[in-house]
């Protein structure tokens, strides 16, 4: 298996994982998951109880969260890089088959399990996402924003929550409400949180060779192949107006399926963006590609893909939505890729 960014030297895939920024530690299985849906990236590593003596079935015990970083190098001379680090939720051990299976996700982890009763007021999206990463130790990646957010009260805007059932709401339920809300992309990485404008549809779209795949799978789903329209209906606290506001995909008709959705406390401009936001999401299920390849660090959740190298050539760019790459002793190094046609 030759080496994708040289396209001749031999692959030698090396996974390394540290145990709480120091223990190095050698696991015959990784799993690695990340997503573009507003969620925390995920991972699964199976460790021999045999590799470290001192890391016994009493350590992992005993153990309480440890926080794990991932890397893997695709050949001996090249460096690690990070494929995903956080704290450990759950702890399988199996003393008669000599395993112990951690899984855990990254460090988005602490804003879904913090339950939130803060009251924001008169405060931007982008001033909430910075104040919320702060708390919780990450760097805040965070674009500026106008208008501030949340539902409307006589001349001020107050946020307590941006979801239903307020006292289950997270500090992670408030920054999707609030990327939803701007149109922005959200997600964690490494101790980074970034809270930005969506940049797919901005970015030159990698190319991959259909001929360099091990497998390929491509899916339509027929009656959104013809575009999609959409409507947004809300009441404008503000200024005691009824709000309406449409959207369309590329190539829809006035025949194209037409979805609705009522949302309260909704700005004009609010109302717009969403019906916008509907539109793309829905009319990028239309085609799905479902691919399998050598494993790779140079694509990320946010990268767009060309597909190349088949017969019938696809126009189509493809976004991302899942990335999930594997490490075993017997396959190597290798990732499925899930993708959905953009809308841009």
């Amino acid at each position: 298996m030759s080496d994708n960014s040289t396209g001749a030297a031999p692959r030698s895939p090396r996974l390394r994982v540290l145990l709480n920024g120091a223990t190095e530690i050698a696991p015959h299985y990784a799993e690695i998951t990340h997503t573009a849906s507003y969620a925390a990236a995920t991972f699964t590593i199976a460790i021999p109880l045999a590799e470290r003596p001192d890391l016994n079935a009493g350590f992992w015990l005993a153990s309480s969260q440890p926080e794990v970083q991932i890397q893997v190098a695709l050949n001996a001379w090249s460096p690690y890089l990070e494929l995903i680090s956080g704290r450990c939720d759950s702890m399988h051990l199996n003393p008669i088959s000599g395993v112990v299976r951690l899984q855990g996700r990254d460090r988005a982890a602490s804003l879904l399990d913090t339950k939130s009763s803060i009251v924001y007021q008169n405060r931007t999206s982008g001033e909430i996402a910075t104040d919320l990463a702060t708390r919780h130790g990450l760097t805040p990646a965070v674009a500026p924003s106008s208008g501030y957010a949340g539902r409307y009260y006589a001349n001020e805007t107050q946020l307590a929550s941006l979801v239903q059932f307020s006292k289950l709401t997270s500090d992670w339920d408030i920054l999707v409400s609030l990327a939803q809300l701007e149109d922005f992309d959200l997600y964690v990485s490494g101790s980074a949180l970034t809270f930005q404008p969506r940049t797919a549809a901005t970015q030159v779209p990698q190319s991959i060779n259909a001929q360099d795949l091990m497998d390929l799978q491509i899916s339509r789903r027929l009656a959104l192949s013809g575009g999609v329209n959409t409507s947004v209906r809300s009441w404008d606290s503000a200024n005691q107006t009824f709000v309406s506001a449409s959207g369309n995909s590329p190539g829809s008709s006035t025949d194209a399926p037409r979805y609705s959705v009522i949302k309260p406390n909704l700005s004009p401009q609010m109302a717009k963006t969403l019906a916008s936001q509907m539109a793309s999401d829905i009319y990028r299920n239309s085609m799905h590609v479902a691919m399998t390849m050598p494993g790779s660090t140079d694509l990320s959740i946010r990268t767009p893909l060309r597909l190349t190298g088949l017969a019938i050539p696809l126009t189509q760019i493809f976004e991302i939505e899942v990335i999930k790459r594997s490490f075993r002793s017997k396959s190597g190094f290798v990732q499925n890729i899930f993708a959905v046609q953009s809308a841009a």
